[in-house]
């Protein structure tokens, strides 16, 4: 049986998944089960389409405003919208490398 081909991981992989593993855990940042039970309500009462491309699969429920553990901003229904993990991550990622 042939072996299979070492996969390709880019340089600053293993930096970013070290990052990752000192963020605090999820219900420590405040989604624990409050968050769920919202997030759920959201993504059923809204309509489940990206905002930013309108794709209807994989989606997240993205706060406009950064709530930085505030839980009024946390858990406001109104500064929640919906997108998909490709606009998710995009949009996080232009966060971090645009900040002032």
């Amino acid at each position: 049986m042939p072996l299979r081909a070492k996969s390709y991981r880019p340089p600053h992989y293993a930096v970013t998944r070290r990052q990752a593993d000192t963020r605090k855990k999820t219900s420590a940042r405040g989604y624990g089960a409050k968050w769920r039970k919202l997030r759920n309500a959201w993504l059923t009462a809204a309509p489940r389409v990206c905002e930013q491309c309108g794709k209807t699969g994989d989606l997240h429920v993205h706060h406009r405003i950064p709530h930085n553990g505030d839980p009024e901003l946390l858990y406001e229904w109104g500064n929640l919208m919906t997108f998909c993990g490709t606009c998710h991550n995009r949009h996080h990622m232009l966060e971090r490398h645009h900040a002032p």
